[in-house]
């Protein structure tokens, strides 16, 4: 069973709805409490309950896979997934079942303003506005899955599900292999191989069921798990496997390192310390992508940061106080 690494910072200031509010450093606790992460930012993301959730400040939850959330008890989930407070509630001023404009100068659904992990939940079901508008940042969700490779029978034999839909089969194949650049074979044509028979593995499929094929997708075949060596690519709903990291806080830490590299997340970057014995700690800039590997604890030569870069120590959960489930 394969599962994907989360981990992530944040750091925002907000003003909600005309009213100054102080932005607090929030210490976010995800699924009974298996990691301790602060001061999060707009892009991060979290898996609670069965959703992945993420915070988004432009354009809408849709264009990076994710859902808006237009139901009112799912939007109370997602601040309080996303937050780590299952205390959380709606603003003060918010009436029963959310604000009722229509207007396109509120962001629609469930949002946080400023994209805050501090601020109250406010809810704008009608609304048009994308994410950001007026500041208020979408809180969007998608399911988290887990994913596994299975050479014989069905995925339904493991209580997993196979995969039929080509954006699903996408994510499944990169979730699998850990390599989100990862595509499709070159013969495979636009929306997946058309065969109905039994010839070929229905779904979604790694030939050999080495994660280092490339996809591909058959989603009108008949065949089992293994037919023509096509293996399975299943999934199910579940939650991600945190990293084994100290909260992010805004900050650097100058001196040596072990090299640099882009990542496009936090979560990626410390994915890439996981898997080097000699990384101590990361720094990371989100803006640009900038990810650096310190072979050494940040806190020796920890300074205040004037922009976007923050620090993260690994350990284990015997170092990390709150910390468990290591990748």
């Amino acid at each position: 069973m394969y599962a994907l690494p989360v981990a992530f910072a944040m750091f925002a200031t907000a003003m909600a709805d005309g009213e100054s509010v102080s932005l607090l450093q929030h210490t976010v606790e995800v699924q009974d409490k298996l990691v301790q992460v602060e001061n999060n930012t707009a892009g991060s993301k979290v898996a609670a309950d069965k959703y992945e959730y993420t915070i988004k400040n432009s354009g809408a939850c849709e264009d990076d896979g994710y859902e808006t959330v237009v139901d009112l008890d799912g939007c109370l989930n997602a601040i309080r997934g996303v937050s780590g407070d299952d205390t959380k509630g709606w603003r003060f001023d918010q009436p029963e079942g959310g604000y009722t404009t229509s207007s396109t100068g509120r962001t629609r659904g469930c949002t946080l303003h400023g994209g805050s992990t501090g601020s109250d939940g406010q809810f704008f079901p009608n609304a048009q506005g994308d994410c950001g508008t007026a500041n208020f940042h979408c809180v969007c969700r998608k399911i988290s899955y887990e994913y596994k490779i299975k050479s014989s029978g069905t995925c339904e034999d493991d209580g997993y599900e196979t995969v039929v839909d080509l954006n699903g089969c996408l994510d499944a194949i990169r979730g699998v292999s850990g390599d989100s650049s990862k595509g499709w074979r070159s013969d495979q044509p636009d929306g997946g191989y058309t065969t109905s028979s039994t010839g070929r593995t229905r779904g979604c499929t790694l030939h050999g069921g080495s994660t280092g094929s490339d996809g591909q997708f058959f989603p009108n075949a008949q065949g089992d798990c293994g037919t023509a060596n096509f293996h399975c690519v299943c999934r199910k709903a579940g939650t991600y496997t945190p990293g084994c990291f100290s909260p992010a806080i805004g900050g650097k830490s100058p001196g040596s390192s072990l090299g640099s590299s882009s990542q496009a997340t936090l979560e990626d970057c410390q994915s890439a310390c996981n898997d080097d014995s000699g990384c101590l700690a990361i720094t990371y800039r989100a803006a640009s992508g900038a990810c650096w590997q310190l072979a050494r604890t940040y806190d020796s030569k920890y300074t205040t940061a004037t922009d976007d870069c923050v620090v993260a120590n690994k350990g284990t959960s015997e170092t990390i106080e709150g910390v468990a489930n290591c990748i």
